[in-house]
């Protein structure tokens, strides 16, 4: 369980983010991780994000836009106060806002050194790959999608990032700690550790059909809809494929992919789910927005040329948003993005469903 407690003490820090790759290629370095995602320029500004929020052994988690809203001139702002209020912002349900507020009456720019976008590839490569390695906790308690944070340094790898230790004392340190943890008997404890995690955290849900799924921790609203919601408006609904952080296509679904000669690759960016109801030959795009944004005009044009060109007819494809309910900000926020001639479906009250549509249609 992480926790934010903003009066505990603050790590000291390395000069900049170039400081903290050098660090970092000393103490996890390819050739022994056997991949570059542990000490590359973007692990570096996580490594420098992590100990400037004091983001260690669970307490002051981050969330990646921390990471994905650092720049240099904010990391120059080196005061415990100043290192607290960034954390604080980054904290904030008004997201960038609130960092932009901030680095506003800091009198600095608000670049980032990586675009927002980019977060995926820091959780799902460098986040992975130190948590394999004993570098990283990883609260999957905690939604994707939650203002809360979900990571933070292992405490004995965070002291390997002290400015105080250098020379034959830094060097002996590293040795030490790659001795315990980059062995397999040390990935063995790191993996069984992230396993029990995950465990906790994850949310089972019978499909249509009545097979089982495990999916991500934060993932109910979507299971509610599979539940409660697939079985109701579909006559006879099959899961096609569930896309996830971390796992974009399930091997069961891959296979049945392959069965029915769908490309993914060709569809670029997934929606939640796909679903095809058997018994109207109808396929049903799913976004839910717990996890992304509804199925607006733009994911509706993109829908419709994948299945164009995967042989689906136009009139043969629907399109729904999942939401936990309307007096959720963020389905009153999407309402307006809704596509024209597509369908919403709100988790606490199952037996209804709104329709958008074209008068002429």
């Amino acid at each position: 369980m992480t926790q934010s407690n903003p009066s505990r003490e603050l790590p000291a820090l390395l000069e900049d983010r170039e400081a903290y790759l050098e660090r970092l290629q000393a103490i996890v370095p390819s050739d022994l991780t056997g991949t570059t995602a542990t000490a590359n320029p973007i692990a570096a500004a996580a490594a420098l994000t992590l100990m400037y929020t004091g983001a260690i052994d669970g307490q002051n988690p981050v969330r990646p836009l921390a990471l994905m809203r650092m720049n240099e001139e904010i990391a120059a702002h080196r005061t415990d106060d100043e290192r607290r209020a960034y954390y604080a912002a980054s904290r904030s349900s008004r997201g960038s806002r609130a960092i932009d507020d901030l680095c506003a009456e800091w009198g600095v720019g608000s670049h980032a050194w990586y675009q927002t976008n980019s977060r995926e590839g820091v959780r799902d490569e460098t986040f992975h790959r130190w948590e394999e390695n004993g570098v990283l906790l990883w609260d999957r308690s905690v939604p994707t999608t939650s203002s809360v944070g979900r990571y933070s340094l292992v405490g004995e790898f965070a002291k390997l990032l002290s400015p105080v230790l250098q020379g034959e004392q830094l060097s002996a340190e590293i040795a030490e700690w790659q001795s315990a943890n980059l062995t397999p008997t040390g990935r063995m404890r790191a993996l069984t550790r992230a396993d029990r995690a995950k465990a906790g955290a994850m949310v089972t849900v019978t499909l249509p059909g009545g097979a089982s799924r495990v999916l991500n921790a934060g993932s109910e609203t979507l299971a509610a809809f599979l539940e409660l919601g697939a079985p109701k408006i579909m006559g006879d609904p099959a899961v096609v494929f569930i896309s996830q952080s971390g796992e974009p296509v399930n091997i069961v679904d891959e296979r049945l992919l392959t069965t029915l000669h769908l490309d993914l690759k060709k569809l670029g960016k997934l929606p939640d789910c796909l679903i095809v109801d058997v018994l109207s030959d109808r396929f049903w795009f799913v976004e839910v927005v717990d996890s992304d944004g509804p199925v607006h005009d733009e994911r509706k044009k993109a829908f419709l040329a994948w299945a164009v060109s995967s042989g689906i007819a136009q009139d043969k494809c629907s399109f729904l948003t999942v939401f936990q309910s309307r007096a959720h900000s963020p389905a009153k926020k999407a309402l307006p993005q809704l596509a024209l001639n597509s369908t919403a479906w709100y988790a606490d009250e199952p037996g209804g469903i709104l329709t958008w549509s074209d008068i002429g249609s």
